[in-house]
């Protein structure tokens, strides 16, 4: 070792090297174990709610970090906990909502529209925050039209309310859970009823169904749902006799609804007042009797007084004739007629199926009367031509089935190498190409001018 620091040049180098080396590690290890542990204050923030983070830490001082695109804000280990609640503790305003703590810092001279108008503030935040606990909903805003209190509008329009949502990406939000939604809203609000509240997504597609338009007529999506769900529920209830009766998957049935989309209102008068009220003449209201007595004698048949002195009795009564109207409407949505359907695997006698129609007529509730019907088919079945059709001509059953088109396909590529094994191997057993040099040419030469030679010889002796 003292070798390797013995040259006064070198040595001295590489002594401060390795002190220079030394220290280095040791301030990165340093740094390393002293450097803040950043964890996740808040995240999944919209830019505005990350806007709002970070100048409450600026305002603190509080060194953070952002992460993912700016939507999440770390901070240190350290205060990560206290600054949370410090944050929430003071009202921060995440997801552009505030509540009813608008409240709690009342100013005074505030003039009564103002509190209106922070009262309705307050109440569609409360709602948003509300709707925003559903793990479908990443953002939402509720906007209310509240019914004027006023005594001289007790008739104007009623409330209506529009709740709009930010669906999380891959999420989708049931029927079940959008009319949750909109009793939610209505039942905050006064006289405000589910069928007003419209539910929409980020997208402007409506998620609610539209319950009647202005004339109470029932919505075409309403009707079309009605009609769905009526369908499958008979449908159902059908396949479970047939699973039941036939085996599981040995039959399929469709059911077809036609409802009736008018709406009736039916109005019904009649008059106040009946016989065991006032002699069929009305509601008595009042009653007056008077009798007047005389002095004067009442005279008799033969001009003589009587002795009897004269009296009158008066009575007066005032009765009075009312009407009662009543107003019943029958909304839209009846059922007009049922049909049914069902395809059987395997035919069945015909009393089975008289009883099987006669079941599934009973569970379904088939009105004859009103059109309804059920038919039976077997799958496969001939089905019978219109008139005037001639029925197709026998194929013959001596003539063979035209080959499948993907045999061709396959036997293409076995040919293709069969042809390049049968050229690969006759290329091998040919003889490589000679090449003479000019004196075995010339003894060539004179070799094949011989053979000639003595052929013509010969044929010139023959």
């Amino acid at each position: 070792m003292t070798g390797f620091f013995s040259l006064h040049g070198r040595g001295a180098i590489r002594l401060a090297l390795c002190v220079a080396g030394g220290a280095v590690l040791l301030a990165a290890l340093f740094w390393w174990m002293t450097r803040p542990d950043f964890q996740v204050l808040f995240t999944e923030l919209e830019p505005a709610d990350a806007s709002a983070v970070v100048e409450a830490l600026e305002k603190r001082k509080v060194p953070y970090q952002l992460a993912d695109q700016g939507r999440s804000v770390l901070v240190d280990r350290d205060v990560l906990y206290p600054m949370r609640m410090k944050l929430l503790g003071d009202g921060l305003d995440l997801k552009g909502t505030v509540g009813l703590e608008l409240f709690s810092q009342t100013e005074y001279g505030m003039t009564e529209f103002s509190q209106k108008i922070n009262y309705l503030r307050a109440l569609q935040g409360e709602l948003a925050r509300t709707v925003m606990g559903f793990d479908e909903v990443r953002r939402a805003r509720v906007h209310l039209a509240l019914a004027d209190s006023s005594a001289l509008r007790r008739r104007g329009p009623g409330a209506k309310a529009s709740v709009w949502v930010t669906l999380a990406e891959g999420r989708a939000l049931q029927r079940e859970q959008v009319s949750g939604i909109q009793r939610l809203v209505a039942s905050a609000v006064p006289a405000l009823s589910p069928s007003a509240v419209t539910v929409l997504d980020h997208r402007g597609v409506a998620l609610s169904l539209r319950a009647s338009d202005d004339d109470g007529v029932a919505a075409e999506d309403v009707r079309l749902q009605w009609k769905k769900d009526i369908e499958t529920h008979l449908a159902q209830k059908a396949a479970g006799i047939l699973d039941a009766t036939l085996g599981p998957e040995r039959a399929t049935v469709a059911v077809d609804v036609a409802l009736d989309p008018s709406a009736v209102r039916l109005t019904r008068e009649s008059v106040l007042g009946t016989a065991a009220d006032g002699g069929g003449r009305g509601v008595l209201v009042r009653k007056r009797e008077r009798r007047l007595a005389g002095d004067n004698p009442v005279p008799g048949p033969d001009g003589a007084s009587a002795g009897a002195s004269r009296s009158s009795d008066s009575i007066e009564a005032e009765y009075l004739a009312g009407r009662e109207v009543r107003q019943t409407v029958l909304g839209s949505g009846a059922i007009r007629r049922i049909g049914v359907g069902v395809v059987l695997r395997e035919a069945l006698p015909d009393d089975g199926l008289a009883r099987l129609r006669d079941v599934i007529s009973l569970a379904v509730g088939l009105d004859t009367d009103r059109g309804d019907g059920i038919a039976f088919t077997q799958a496969g079945a001939a089905l019978a031509l219109p008139a005037g059709h001639d029925e197709p001509a026998a194929v013959p059953h001596d003539i063979p089935p035209p080959a499948p088109l993907w045999l061709p396909v396959l036997l293409l590529p076995v040919v293709a190498c069969v042809l390049v094994s049968l050229w690969r191997r006759r290329a091998r057993h040919r003889l490589p190409p000679v090449s003479l040099s000019e004196h075995e040419r010339a003894r060539l030469l004179i070799q094949v001018r011989r053979w000639l030679s003595v052929g013509d010889e010969g044929k010139t002796a023959s």
